[in-house]
């Protein structure tokens, strides 16, 4: 009576009984490319108590091993293993009874599996919420063939799929995935070496909100990081009609960032924004938390000016500080600093004139591609509460700047009431890159040396005036 064995890559031993003399037989198939033998299983295993018709057996293993070794472990011998190539037969003779008998295997071989996979392979930067990897094919085999996957290094995720195509995501390193793939009789698995555009997770937040040069709008900043494959990046503003948070602006990645609200009123409410980062798939990362602006307000005692204001929302901070400025605004002074949790100041003795500020020094700072930032501001108030915002002017009023846009020089045209007074130019993120006084009505002012971007350029007079001038 013939017997056949199935098996496959996995351990399997068949034990033997026969009049007495029990025993068992170990299968295993030699691996040409891992150079070592590896357990052959039959699909079930089997015991059975041989008789005179139990005496031959087939072993079917899979065409990718060279041969099959047969390690019988019977009293005597005990312990002997045979070398039986494809087509080959083994014939094993014992008396432990004290009859001889024979026991014959065939070894039979089967199609050979073929598993086909790409090399390497580049997991796009739009891969975070997932990547299918094609290219993954197999030939050959026997019956249904089952796919498993598993990184050998790297950090990401994987979902198997029985068609072979599967599905990668969240990883942020070059990693190897290996593919395994089984049907009946064959195991057989290889690796791919995946490249990541990505070294962590896409996220975006706000890194600082504060107010803009011209103290009538928000400005709100945050950092780039260019290893997360953001293409743009959503501002989301507090509605205060549903309180819930509405996406308002979506900018560019390639563009600096900060964005200026120009629905904002900083002077009049109190504005809270998140952000969030898109990829070039249409992902987007989760929403940040909030930072919520410093509304400052202020009213008049008998001889002081009474400050208040809500808390900074976004992050810790030491204190407050409290500035002053006694020249209509054109600079400010140190005035005093209150705890973190205090959020009123009495300035006693106060001057019939004033501005003031609340800032927070943020210590560790901002830099969005151009500029930097590393405070946070208030509105502007004076001593009665008016605010202080800047007035903006347009080509024809108190004055005018031409050419506008300027490589180089600009001339600035004013009336005779202005010589005298001082100006400044000033960047996005509030620092004075250019300071002087008018000596004619129409000044050549040189600007060659100064970076590309958009500049406020305020008069100092008996009120502040701004004009935005853009150097190519």
């Amino acid at each position: 009576m013939k017997i056949i064995l199935f098996f496959t890559l996995f351990f399997l031993h068949v034990q033997l009984v026969h009049s007495g003399c029990p025993g068992t037989v170990y299968y295993y198939g030699f691996n040409p490319y891992t150079q070592a033998y590896e357990n052959l299983n039959p699909a079930g295993s089997s015991s059975d108590t041989y008789n005179s018709f139990d005496t031959e057996f087939d072993v079917i293993a899979c065409a990718s091993f060279t041969h099959v070794k047969i390690i019988f472990n019977f009293p005597n011998p005990n312990g002997v293993g045979v070398i039986v190539n494809f087509g080959e037969s083994y014939t094993w003779t014992s008396n432990c009874t004290g009859q001889p008998f024979s026991l014959t295997w065939h070894v039979i071989s089967t199609p050979s599996l073929q598993l086909n996979v790409p090399s390497s392979l580049y997991f796009p930067a739009c891969g975070n919420s997932g990547y299918q990897i094609n290219g993954i094919s197999t030939s050959g085999g026997n019956g249904q063939i089952y796919y498993s996957y598993n990184f050998i290094t790297g950090n990401g995720n994987v979902t198997g799929s029985p068609n072979g195509q599967p599905i990668v995501s969240e990883l942020y390193s070059n990693s190897q995935l290996n593919v395994t793939v089984h049907d009946s009789f064959c195991t057989v698995n290889d690796t791919i070496e995946i490249i990541s555009a990505l070294t962590e997770p896409m996220y975006a937040e706000v890194c600082l909100l504060t107010i803009d040069s011209t103290n009538s709008h928000n400005l709100v900043t945050w950092e780039k990081n260019p290893s997360m494959g953001i293409v743009s990046y959503r501002i989301h503003k507090q509605s205060a009609l549903t309180s819930q948070y509405e996406m308002i602006h979506e900018q560019a990645y390639t563009v600096l960032s900060e964005y200026v609200d120009l629905s904002s009123n900083p002077n009049q409410e109190i504005a809270r924004y998140k952000i969030s980062a898109l990829d070039s798939c249409g992902n987007e990362s989760t929403i940040s938390p909030n930072h919520t602006a410093i509304l400052l307000s202020s009213n008049l005692g008998a001889s002081s000016v009474n400050l208040s204001w809500n808390p900074y929302e976004g992050f810790s901070y030491p204190n407050f500080e409290i500035w002053r400025s006694l020249n209509g605004g054109v600079s400010y002074n140190l005035l005093a600093n209150v705890a973190n949790n205090t959020f009123a100041y009495i300035d006693n003795n106060a001057p019939q004139q004033a501005y003031y500020q609340v800032r927070i020094n943020n210590g560790i700072g901002c830099t969005t591609t151009k500029s930097s930032f590393n405070q946070i501001k208030s509105n502007i108030v004076d001593q009665a509460g008016n605010s202080a915002a800047i007035v903006e002017v347009n080509s024809g009023d108190d004055f005018s700047i031409f050419p506008n846009p300027t490589n180089d020089i600009f001339f600035l045209k004013s009336n005779q009431s202005q010589i005298g007074n001082k100006f400044e130019l000033v960047d996005n993120s509030g620092r004075i890159v250019l300071s002087g006084v008018l000596q004619s009505d129409n000044q050549s002012i040189d600007v060659a040396k100064l970076s590309r971007g958009i500049y406020n350029l305020n008069m100092l007079g008996s009120h502040l005036k701004t004009m935005k001038l853009v150097k190519n």
